[in-house]
Order: structure tokens, then C-alpha cells, then sequence
């Protein structure tokens, strides 16, 4: 993979900014505007601040920006990426579909973006978000997990609780 040594800064965005203007929690400036038409915003699949990874949006979404990781583990790395209701609706095949269609009536209804956790399977580096198509695809091996994700689903803190169920994932990998 190749690296690049560039001058940027990362600024962390408002919710207010997101909700107005679309994109992600983070924003990578080029201090070098050069640099930015060289390279363009699908080319860097993350970068390193010093202080933290930060993940192109482009991943997941057709939502721009960057998303801090949360947390770097095996298996499963994480981070809370920002999407919009056209992203989810590639997910689903016909029968998901079905069972899934309010939630996605629901997506489609808000055009801001919204949060959605999404894992990064440290074996092959695939790229899943964790919507109902995404957590089914994950834990189609850990039918226990599966169903305590599907108990939790409309919860206000699911968000939370999704990360858990990625934690105890991580923690059956010795």
C-alpha cells in the first residue's frame, strides 16, 4: 500500500455543519492546495494525524469526509462512519429487503446523514456496515450475538450496545 507524506491538518466538524452540509465528522485540509488536485479524496484510503486514524468516508459512503477510528482491534476494528440513506439501501438483497423496508422508508425520508458503526474485518479488509444487512453478514456464524442484536435494534442506545456485540466478538478470538 503506498504512503504519501503530506501536509494536512484534520478539523473536527459540528453536528450542526454535518446536518447542514452533509459529510463526516472529520475533514481533511491539504495545507498545500497541490496537493489536493494530485490526489483528489477517493486516492487516501486513511491517514495518520499523530494522534489518531482516521478513515476515508469514500469507504462506506457516498457521504464525504473522514471518521476517526475508535478503536484498533482483531478482528474487528470499528469506527462510527456517517452515511446516507442511499448507502444503506445497496445492502439489502430482496429478502432482507422485505423484512427491512421501514427502516429504510425511515433513511430515506432524511437526507442528512446519520451515524452508522462500521467494522473493518482485520483478516481481509473488508469494510462492513453494521445496518441489519451488515450484522446478519457478520454474525451469520454467532446466532446468540445475532439475536441479541436483533432484541436491541430500535433501542436509543444501540449504537452502544452494537459495539458491544462487536467487543464480545473480538473477545472470542484467543
Amino acid at each position: 500500500m503506498p504512503s504519501y507524506d503530506l501536509p494536512f491538518i484534520i478539523k473536527k466538524r459540528t453536528n450542526r455543519n454535518i446536518e447542514a452540509w452533509g459529510g463526516s465528522k472529520y475533514k481533511m485540509i491539504y495545507t498545500h492546495h497541490s496537493t489536493y488536485d494530485s490526489l483528489g479524496t477517493k486516492t487516501i484510503w486513511a491517514v495518520c494525524d499523530g494522534e489518531g486514524i482516521f478513515i476515508n468516508n469514500n469507504l462506506i459512503s457516498k457521504n464525504r469526509g473522514y471518521n476517526k477510528l475508535e478503536r484498533f482491534s482483531y478482528p474487528y476494528s470499528y469506527f462510527i462512519g456517517y452515511v446516507v440513506s442511499q448507502d444503506e439501501a445497496e445492502d439489502y438483497t430482496p429478502d432482507v429487503l422485505m423484512v427491512s423496508m421501514t427502516a429504510i422508508i425511515d433513511a430515506v425520508a432524511s437526507s442528512s446523514p446519520y451515524r452508522r458503526v462500521t467494522v473493518i474485518d482485520m483478516n481481509n479488509g473488508d469494510v462492513i456496515r453494521l445496518n441489519e444487512a451488515g450484522m446478519t453478514r457478520l454474525l451469520q456464524n454467532e446466532p446468540e450475538l445475532l439475536n441479541r442484536y436483533r432484541k436491541i435494534i430500535n433501542d436509543p442506545d444501540c449504537e452502544e450496545k452494537i459495539i458491544e456485540i462487536v467487543e464480545t466478538l473480538n473477545s472470542k478470538v484467543k
